[in-house]
């Protein structure tokens, strides 16, 4: 997984931070009123450390998130491990896949990263999502899933690239 994505994953957190601590800053600028009140002045030295302590335990966490994401894919599966408190596994059953999307958020589109998307035979909601990895990474990683899926053989020497099984000879 790209260093990126638990910041591209979690973007919304980072600015509902930043907005609870300057929207009072913000409203007084639009009303041309003082930017600073005498009470909150007193309290500012507190509030910004609080702040910055709760932004730091963020951050702190989405790197951890990103540090204890893995993925596999192997003996006819493609398992994501998560989690550093709580700990997740998922799975698809590459015979099971119906389709691997790539998606592209606005955001992930920004650092040139794409999520895959696996849709799986009665998954529903649980499908596995590897999100994010660098767009050429993620197209190579579909391509070699879906070759694994549909049966070819993977030539070892490029790994990622689909080589065709010689048909059966007739006896």
């Amino acid at each position: 997984m790209h260093p990126a994505s638990p910041f591209v994953r979690g973007w919304v957190a980072l600015a509902a931070i930043a907005f609870f601590f300057f929207r009072d800053t913000f409203e007084r600028m639009l009303q041309g009123g003082p930017l600073v009140d005498e009470r909150l002045a007193d309290r500012a030295p507190w509030l910004l450390l609080g702040g910055g302590g709760l932004l730091l335990l963020t951050v702190l966490g989405y790197i951890l998130s990103w540090y204890f994401t893995r993925y596999q894919v192997a003996d006819g599966y493609v398992r994501l491990n998560t989690g550093f408190l709580f700990k997740q596994q998922r799975q698809a059953r590459l015979d099971r896949v119906q389709a691997i999307d790539i998606v592209q958020p606005l955001l992930a589109r920004i650092f040139g990263l794409a999520e895959l998307k696996f849709e799986v035979a009665d998954a529903g909601e649980s499908a596995v999502r590897l999100a994010y990895l660098r767009m050429d990474e993620a197209r190579l990683l579909r391509a070699a899933i879906l070759a694994r899926a549909a049966g070819a053989a993977l030539d070892p020497a490029r790994p990622g690239s689909p080589q065709r099984r010689p048909p059966n000879m007739p006896s």
